[in-house]
């Protein structure tokens, strides 16, 4: 019997080693990855300017200034760069993508402070038996603690959170938009004539 359960907790703690390796590998794998891309892209941004920066290519497009062509030199403006003169000399769709990607960050940002003050020590002293990573996960809370009351304020709190900044976000979205439309380009319009005379038809 005693065998039983040494072998029982020796398969368990072998398991969560197991998912542990697998995690850590799958992280470091994805850093080299993620690396290589990022070498990649700076090697070929300034070989390959029709995919990279086709807008500079144009004559009647404006440029920020002469920047840098160093390896990294694309890194800090990418950061600090503001979001009208995004608009400006690359358009509304890069603005878009910008600051959803900086509304990512901002997430990211808001929401971790009380997950490594709160809810990693609420999960690790949880009451579980678990091990490796699973011991800072939910899963480590015992059944009907009162613990789980963390995880419940955390859900509201991060959903009010995402709304305000995603309704932030909206509002700068409009303006923008208000902005590009009041460029009045004719493609930005579509003009549907129907019941057209039949003198006046083509065939095509």
């Amino acid at each position: 019997m005693a065998n039983d359960s040494a072998n029982s907790n020796d398969t368990v703690d072998g398991e969560v080693a197991d998912s542990t390796n697998k995690f850590v590998s799958a992280l470091i794998l994805n850093l080299i990855i993620a690396l290589i891309c990022l070498i990649l892209f700076c090697i070929l941004r300034q070989k390959h300017k029709i995919i990279y920066a086709p807008r500079q290519l144009l004559i009647d497009t404006l440029a920020p200034g002469k920047r840098s062509q160093s390896f990294f030199s694309w890194l800090f403006p990418a950061f600090t760069v503001k979001d009208d003169e995004v608009f400006l000399y690359a358009g509304i769709d890069a603005v878009v993508h910008m600051r959803f990607m900086k509304l990512c960050f901002k997430i990211a940002l808001v929401l971790m402070p009380y997950g490594i003050i709160v809810l990693i020590p609420v999960n690790y002293y949880g009451g579980g038996d678990l091990s490796g990573l699973e011991q800072i996960a939910l899963s480590n809370i015992v059944v009907k603690s009162s613990k789980v009351w963390a995880h419940t304020v955390a859900a509201w709190l991060y959903t009010l959170i995402i709304c305000y900044l995603l309704y932030m976000e909206w509002k700068a979205f409009i303006m923008y938009r208000q902005q590009y439309l009041s460029k009045g380009m004719g493609y930005q319009y579509a003009v549907l004539v129907r019941d057209l005379p039949d003198k006046v038809r083509l065939s095509d």
